[in-house]
């Protein structure tokens, strides 16, 4: 998430295309929808050693039926704002320089919220 903030900062501040940005967002956001897929469908996950023992306890913490309830959740919001923002993208009258310093807030909310998840989750594995 702080990579992608700073990638922001630099496409929009550099005066490089708005578009062209918006078009790699999308393109990282279906990236994610099929790690969540993959994640859903084999319970494996892809990422470091933390990542993986995370996940692990989360689906033993929760149980089976909770975590595959969560995950489904968990894809179907993330697929819902990856068609979003494709959408925006393919849309020929969208005004992408009327967005302007407001694409940061969510993106600024979501490493905080991420960060928050993670650490109530390392908290949970040292119970």
């Amino acid at each position: 998430m702080l990579l992608l903030l700073l990638f922001s900062f630099y496409y929009l501040w550099a005066g490089n295309s708005a578009f062209f940005f918006w078009s790699l967002l999308c393109l990282a956001l279906w990236f994610i929808v099929a790690h969540s897929l993959y994640t859903f469908f084999t319970g494996k996950m892809i990422g470091t050693k933390t990542m993986k023992l995370v996940q692990a306890f989360d689906k033993n913490y929760l149980g089976k039926k909770r975590w595959n309830k969560r995950k489904l959740i968990e894809v179907i919001s993330i697929s819902v704002v990856s068609l979003f923002c494709t959408l925006l993208v393919i849309t020929q009258g969208f005004n992408f320089s009327a967005l302007e310093i407001y694409n940061f807030f969510p993106f600024i909310g979501a490493w905080v919220g991420f960060n928050i998840g993670e650490v109530i989750r390392i908290k949970r594995l040292k119970e």
